[in-house]
This record gives structure tokens, sequence and C-alpha cells, in this order.
């Protein structure tokens, strides 16, 4: 069995049509990763589609309808190995978990998740948010900046929410404004004017011009862009930089890990794929399936493809279970140690701030999504209001508007799995979206595990809610 030391996991996120799967593919066929044959397939069958310019953005869209649609809907994750500083031109292959097999390596893996920048998918772009450990924003320099204008907000408060450090802002399509330096620095300036409204450091962060269909800035320096070549390097001399953070404090917490797919694979059985958030998964380890509480051991523990001894902190691995079958997961559940399961949340207290514009009172319904989890859920009680829009008298104003933090009582509609933020910061923050909108964001406080009169309570809540009116009472429950 093979023994992987670090693991960075970047996020690529962006507005609608910026091209990320574009430089994404470009930058894996010019590490040789994705070999030419391959692109020159791709281009032949874009031209058939009446899809010209899509070659390299097939490499990260899969599904037909992505191909014939031209837009990202799904998370896809594929890697490269950096070594010694050096990034190595391993070709990796899908296997059957749609990871990317690899060989050892002695220094560092690098796993590429791509994200949807349509709003329609929301829900699969905060999915490849919360399994990243640092960011790169993606802007397209041809398009007019207020037009993405909200669609960088969006992503940057996710980021911020999800606990993602932005490391770089790609500013592509460089080709279609003549490679012109005078929009770079625009641009340039206009995110850092984002990055100080939504309160993101932005001293680490760095801007790289490139071109993801011409080639330009990804691997080597561009003729085309001379200014560039001591100003901002190359995307290629940014991963060489890029160290992992340090894990050994969440290696020694209790074992926890969040399913985002499950697999049934003929010849090895029930394969859950997911991130392991602390602790340490092996071989015929005991655990607890929250908030279901099924309890079973794992058969063997593998990561792209490849066995291994144990999956630590921040890890993707694909968990092979014993005695189960996969109706008996769901995705957005969370393995966790029998002597210290995970809770399964009744009711929690959060601390949240509002980012949209909306009036917030007393019986607010969004839906949640934490981690890889989407729930529906109901504000019970704003306990206090802080900051400086904090009113002098607790009962003075009981509803919150943009830009209020708050503390508030939060009911999950249907069960799911809740950590407090202090002891385990990935499994305590969560988005509030209604309407297809981002309208808050915050950490978890404190957590009322699930009791026995829970459900119906919640059923008797909801029946005299104007939210559910009209529904099923088998609806208000999972």
């Amino acid at each position: 069995m093979s023994t992987l030391n670090e693991h960075l996991n970047i996020v690529v996120v962006g507005p609608f049509q910026t091209g990320k799967s574009t430089f994404l593919g470009h930058l894996f066929a010019g590490l040789q990763i994705i070999d030419q044959r391959t692109i020159d397939r791709y281009k032949r069958e874009c031209i058939e589609i009446q899809r010209p310019n899509c070659e390299y953005a097939w490499v990260f869209e899969k599904t037909k309808g992505e191909k014939w649609e031209a837009l990202t809907n799904i998370q896809l994750t594929k890697g490269i190995i950096a070594k010694d500083s050096i990034l190595l031109k391993e070709k990796l292959s899908y296997d059957q978990l749609r990871r990317t097999t690899m060989e050892e390596f002695e220094k560092m893996n690098i796993s590429f998740i791509d994200t949807p920048g349509n709003i329609k998918y929301t829900k699969n772009t905060i999915r490849g948010i919360h399994k990243g450990d640092v960011a790169f924003l993606v802007v397209s320099a041809s398009q007019k900046f207020d037009d993405q204008k909200e669609a960088i907000i969006e992503k940057l408060i996710l980021l911020k929410a999800f606990l993602v450090d932005l490391v770089a802002v790609i500013i592509t399509k460089m080709g279609e404004v003549k490679y012109s330096e005078i929009r770079f620095e625009e641009t340039k300036y206009k995110i850092l004017d984002l990055l100080k409204l939504v309160r993101i450091k932005s001293e680490n962060v760095r801007f790289i011009p490139i071109d993801g269909l011409r080639g330009d800035n990804l691997t080597v320096s561009s003729e085309n862009m001379t200014w560039a070549i001591n100003k901002t390097g190359t995307v290629t001399d940014l991963l060489n930089t890029l160290k992992v953070s340090e894990r050994s404090r969440l290696d020694t917490q209790p074992f926890r890990m969040t399913v985002e797919d499950i697999y049934k694979i003929s010849g090895v059985g029930t394969v859950l794929v997911g991130i392991v958030e602390s602790g340490i998964v092996h071989a015929n380890q005991l655990f607890t399936v929250s908030p279901s509480g099924l309890s079973t051991k794992t058969k063997s523990v593998e990561m792209m493809g490849n066995p291994i001894s144990e999956g630590k902190a921040r890890e993707f691995v694909g968990v092979n279970v014993a005695n189960t079958t996969c109706r008996d997961y769901k995705i957005g559940e969370v393995l966790s140690d029998v002597n210290f399961p995970a809770v399964r949340c009744e009711q929690f207290v959060a601390q949240i701030k509002i980012v949209d514009d909306r009036i917030v009172k007393k019986g607010w319904a969004p839906t949640m999504n934490i981690h890889f989890a989407q729930v529906p859920c109901i504000v019970l009680d704003i306990v206090r209001i802080l900051g400086r829009n904090a009113p002098e008298k607790k009962l003075s104003r009981v509803e919150l508007m943009k830009r209020d933090i708050a503390i508030v009582t939060i009911m999950s509609i249907k069960p799911v799995c809740v950590e407090t933020f202090n002891d385990f910061p990935k499994l305590g923050t969560f988005v509030l979206r209604d309407n297809g909108k981002i309208a808050a964001y915050g950490g978890v406080k404190e957590v009322i595990p699930w009791s026995i009169t829970s459900k119906e309570t919640t059923m008797k809540y909801c029946a005299n809610h104007s939210f559910f009116a009209g529904r099923k009472k088998e609806s208000y429950y999972w």
C-alpha cells in the first residue's frame, strides 16, 4: 500500500462563462496530463455540434448536457503532482470514482475542483468550495465588470463562509482585449475593492493575467504579455509556491468524514467517497453514521484509486464499507468514531451575518447548506444583535437587515449532523439561501441534540407555519 503525504485541494470559482473549465483544461494539456490526441478529438466533436473553442473545457465537462450547453453543472475533481517544486508531467486517467489515478510521490499532490458559475447550480458550487483548502478566482477581462460583480461577490462570500483562503485571481481572456496591461490593472483594482467589501485579506492574493484558450501565461511566460514576466509570473510558478497548512491538530481530533458520493462497484461493494474532516480512517475501523445512527466498519481505504493504509484530515478518500448497501446511506451524512459519535441535530444556536437586502424576522424559513448536506430550516428566535448596528435594548428591534450580525436559534426540519465551530470548523459553518440567493452565513456556537420528541415537535411547528401551508405532513420530516 502507498502512503500519501501532503494533499492540497484547489477550488476554482468564478462567474458564468469566464473560462474556468477552459483555463483548467489547457493547463492540464500544457502539462501533458491530457495528451494532444484527446484534445484534437474534442476539437472535432466541438465543430460537429457547432460549439467551437470548447475542446479544452471538455476536459472537465463530462456529461452530455454540459458539452451541448457549454456550461458546467457539476463540480469535478482532477489532480496533478508537484514534486520538489517541479510539476511532473504524469498522465492521469479517470477511475470508477471519477477521481484520478496517480503514482507515489514525495512532496505534494494537488487536486483541482472545477465548480459551476451558473447560479442554477449554486448547491454544487457550495459542495465544491467545501472541499477546497485554497481557491482561485477566475475573472474575465473581456466581459463588462459590472456584469460579473454580483456573481464575484457571491463567490467571495462563499469562500469566506467555508473558511477557504483565496490565493490567486486569474484574469483570463486577455487575448480578447489585446493583452492590455491597462485593462489588467483596471480589473485588478476593482477586484481589490470587492475583497475589501467582503473583508477578505488581499495581502497574499496574487493576480495573474492569462488566456485560457490560447495558453498564454499558463506553463510558460507569454511573449504577448512581456510586461507580466517579472510582475506576475505564470500559473505553474504560483503552484510551486503553494504550501499545505498545518493539520496536526485535525489529525488528533475524533474521526469525522463527510459523505459526498455513494457508489456500488462490481466486485468491491459499497464505497463511500468523501473528505476526512478530522481524525484518521483506516481499514477494519468501526464507525457510526449520523444522523441515521447506522454502525458498521470499513473494509479498506483508497485514495485516487490507490489502496492506502490510512486517510488523514482534509484528504479525499474512498471507504469500502461492510455488510451494507447504497440505500443505507445518503449524501451529506457524516461518518464518525463510535466512541465520539457526531451529533444528530434538532436545534442549534449560531452567529450569522446577513448579506442580502432582506428583512429577517422570527419564523424565516430558508434553505441551509452545511458541508455536503442541504436541508430546510426555520429561524426560531433572534437572541440578540451584535456589532455597531445593535440596539441599546435587547427587544427594541426584532428583525435583521443587511450587514447585521446576530445570535439566533435555528431548527432543522430534516435530521442533519452539525458540530460546533470551535470543535470542528468545517462542520460548523453554513450558509442560508432563500429564492436561490445567499442571504446569510455563519457558524454554530451550541448544538441541541435530537430527542425522541423532536419529530412530533417539528411536525407540530410546521403545521402552523405559513411556509408549509398546504403540504402533507409527511413532507415536513425526512
